[in-house]
């Protein structure tokens, strides 16, 4: 083995901090990912316009005045998104 392929003590514990901070950084990322996550889940779901309108789900996509406003294929995404995360 060749002496200069060997790292030294010096240089592994700075790589090996630099990789504990990097790791650290991640953990608090994906925590904060969590955090949004669980935020929008506990949200109630938006609906513009009469509650009357929706069904028990709050579903208001199958019902003919959602097109008046130009939202309807919003609408469809959200309640299909929604759908999702029960």
């Amino acid at each position: 083995m060749d002496f200069n392929n060997c790292v030294s003590k010096d240089e592994l514990t700075t790589f090996i901090t630099k990789q504990h901070n990097l790791m650290n950084e991640l953990t608090h990322n994906v925590n904060n990912l969590v955090i949004r996550i669980e935020q929008i889940e506990q949200r109630p779901p938006y609906h513009r316009g009469d509650d009357e309108d929706a069904d028990a789900d709050g579903d208001i996509s199958d019902h003919e005045d959602v097109d008046a406003d130009g939202d309807a294929h919003n609408r469809r995404r959200y309640n299909f998104n929604r759908r999702g995360m029960r």
